[in-house]
């Protein structure tokens, strides 16, 4: 089923027009609405709560068949607008984070005294070109193999897909929390020799109080 490209044009407008009535609340919050231009609108996520301010991501929301398909959501350079790979959204240390490699954008679980991340961006490795969100609401999740069970018709009369859940989710997991950011360095021993230690160094994300999965 296809969306009308007016019906789309119309709805895109009424999701605008709430946003800039809201616009100075979103920027208190670090959301700025960089362009504006059917189907497309690009938003990036600044750091409210850190001394340096940083953009870590943009998102690009494409508004092509919506809402008889949800909307389609790219994390972008906020510059240049190139889909960013899964190793070039900066991840996010977490103190006593139950989790070998350091989540992206994340929400998180409490077991026992550990936190346990559910990434919200995901790939299949660190060099996936196009990593999807997985939350409803999202193109990427309704449409991916794995969740067919989960029908976008399910969602679409919450609220879920809106532009402004969408904005609230990116910003809550992956941009309000930002207190500063770390050099993280990593070591380990060689699979090729016991005697022989490799190191790496990763900018991260430092993050203060982390956004609970409820």
């Amino acid at each position: 089923m296809a969306t009308d490209p007016q019906v789309s044009r119309a709805k895109f407008t009424h999701e605008i027009a709430l946003f800039q009535d809201q616009k100075e609340q979103y920027a208190k919050k670090g959301i700025w609405m960089l362009s504006v231009e059917y189907p497309d609108v690009l938003v990036a996520f600044a750091t409210p709560k850190s001394q340096q301010v940083f953009v870590p991501f943009a998102a690009l929301v494409n508004f092509t068949d919506y809402d008889a398909r949800p909307l389609a959501v790219t994390l972008v350079h906020p510059c240049t607008r190139k889909a960013l790979k899964l190793s070039e959204v900066l991840p996010q240390e977490i103190p006593n984070c139950q989790s070998q490699t350091p989540p992206r954008i994340a929400r998180f679980r409490i077991v026992g005294n550990q936190l346990v991340p559910d990434s919200i961006l995901q790939g299949y490795d660190n060099d996936d070109p196009k990593p999807f969100l997985c939350m409803p609401g999202v193109r990427s999740y309704h449409e991916h193999p794995a969740h067919t069970g989960d029908s976008w018709w399910l969602h679409k009369n919450l609220g879920e897909g809106s532009l402004h859940n969408i904005l609230h989710t990116l910003w809550k997991y992956g941009a309000s929390n930002i207190t500063g950011q770390n050099l993280a360095l990593r070591c380990g021993r060689s699979p090729r020799s016991a005697s022989f230690w490799m190191m790496g160094a990763e900018f991260c994300l430092r993050q203060g109080r982390v956004g609970l999965r409820l």
